[in-house]
C-alpha cells in the first residue's frame, strides 16, 4: 500500500510538473527571450511611430469538422492558445493597430448565417481588442469563398462587412494611410474587360490624393503575385504603396518589388507592344511585401508567430516577428505521459489480478 501510494504521488507530481513545463515554463525560458530580442530590434515607443500587430490566419475553428467531444477539446485548446498568446504580445508590444489578416474563421464561407454570427461573436472574445487601439479587417478565401469549390456571393461579403468591417476601405491612423483590398475576384483571372474595369473603378476611388508625407500601406489576404501581373502593375502605378503585407501562405517571407523590372517583363511578353507599358518617368518605384505567418498551430506549420511592425515619423518600417510555442510538441508531450499512464494501469491491474 505504501509502495502505491509514493507511485501514485510521483504520477501526479510528474502530470503537475508537466502541465507547468508546456503551459508556462518553455514559453518564459525559450521564446520570452526571443520576444525581448525583438522588441529591442524596434525603436524606442515614440508618439510619431505607428505601431502594428499583426494577426496572421487565425482561422477559428468550426464546428463540423471532428466528432462532438473530441472536438470540443481540440476547439477548446486552439481558442486558449489563440487568445493566451494574442493578450501578450498585446501586453508586450502595446501596438496603436492590430490587423486581422484574413481567414478570420476557418469555416466562414461555409456557416450558416446564425452559425456565422456565433463564430464571429466568439472570435472577438478571443481577439479582444482595447478600445483606443484601431482594429482592421482583412477578408480571406475562408471568409468569402473561393476555397475548395466554393463560390463567393454578395451576401457572403455583406455579412463579413455587417460583422466586421468592409471588404475594400482607406484606413488613416496619424501619417500612414492603409489600402485595405480584396484579392479574391481577380486571382488567378485571365484578362477580362469587366474584371479590369471593376479594379480600375476601385482604385479611383482609393486614388485619393493623400499629403506628400503620408505613408502608403497595402494590405490584402493574398500576396499581390496572385493576381495578374497587368493588374499587378496598375495597383502600384496608381497607388504607389511603400509597403505591403499579406498572409494565405501560413509562412513567413518578404519579396521587393520593382515597378519597372515588371513593367519591362510585361512589354517583353505581350504578343502586341501597344498595348504594353510606358516606363513610369518618376523612376525606381519599389514596394516591399511582408508575408504574415499564422498564428494558429492548428494549420500544420511547424512554427507560427505574430509579427509586430514600426512605421516611424521619416517612413521607415522596422520589422520583427514574435515566434510562439509549438503546441505540437507540447501536446506530443501529453500524450506519451497519457500513454505511460495508460500502460502503468494496465500494468497494476494485471499484477493485482494475478495476485488474487
Amino acid at each position: 500500500m505504501k509502495s502505491t501510494s509514493i507511485v501514485n504521488c510521483i504520477f501526479i507530481f510528474s502530470a503537475l510538473l508537466l502541465i507547468f513545463y508546456n503551459e508556462f515554463f518553455d514559453f518564459h525560458t525559450h521564446h520570452s527571450k526571443q520576444w525581448s530580442s525583438a522588441l529591442e530590434t524596434l525603436p524606442p515607443k515614440s508618439e510619431n511611430d505607428v505601431r502594428i500587430l499583426f494577426v496572421g490566419d487565425p482561422q477559428l475553428q468550426g464546428a463540423s469538422e471532428h466528432p462532438v467531444v473530441m472536438g470540443s477539446l481540440m476547439r477548446w485548446d486552439a481558442d486558449r492558445y489563440l487568445e493566451k498568446y494574442f493578450g501578450l504580445a498585446l501586453s508586450a508590444f502595446e501596438p496603436n493597430v492590430v490587423i486581422f489578416m484574413g481567414d478570420l474563421i476557418d469555416e466562414g464561407s461555409a456557416a450558416g448565417d446564425e452559425e456565422y454570427s456565433k463564430y464571429a461573436k466568439r472570435f472577438k472574445s478571443l481577439f479582444s481588442v482595447p478600445d483606443h487601439v484601431l482594429a482592421i479587417y482583412i477578408a480571406g478565401d475562408n471568409d468569402l469563398g473561393g476555397e475548395e469549390g466554393q463560390t463567393i456571393t454578395l451576401e457572403k461579403v455583406q455579412r463579413f462587412e455587417n460583422h466586421f468591417s468592409p471588404v475594400n476601405e482607406i484606413l488613416q491612423y496619424k501619417h500612414v494611410r492603409f489600402y485595405k483590398m480584396d484579392f479574391l475576384p481577380f486571382l488567378h483571372q485571365i484578362p477580362e474587360p469587366k474584371l479590369d474595369k471593376q479594379l480600375q473603378q476601385l482604385l479611383t476611388e482609393f486614388n485619393q490624393k493623400p499629403k506628400d508625407d503620408t505613408i502608403r500601406v497595402l494590405l490584402s489576404h493574398h500576396p499581390i503575385h496572385e493576381i495578374m501581373l497587368h493588374r499587378h502593375i496598375t495597383i502600384m502605378q496608381t497607388l504607389h504603396p511603400l509597403y505591403a503585407f499579406s498572409a494565405h501562405t501560413h509562412y513567413s517571407g518578404y519579396v521587393v518589388h520593382d515597378l519597372q523590372k515588371l513593367m519591362k517583363f510585361f512589354n517583353n511578353i505581350m504578343p502586341s507592344p501597344n498595348k504594353g507599358y510606358k516606363l513610369d518617368p518618376r523612376g525606381n518605384i519599389q514596394m516591399e511585401e511582408h508575408k504574415i505567418p499564422t498564428c494558429n498551430y492548428r494549420m500544420g506549420v511547424p512554427s507560427t508567430a505574430y509579427a509586430i511592425a514600426t512605421i516611424d515619423g521619416s517612413g521607415e518600417l522596422h520589422y520583427a516577428l514574435l515566434w510562439l510555442p509549438s503546441r505540437f510538441q507540447q501536446l506530443r508531450y501529453y500524450f506519451l505521459f497519457l500513454m505511460a499512464t495508460v500502460v502503468f494501469l494496465l500494468w497494476k491491474w494485471f499484477c493485482r489480478r494475478r495476485h488474487r
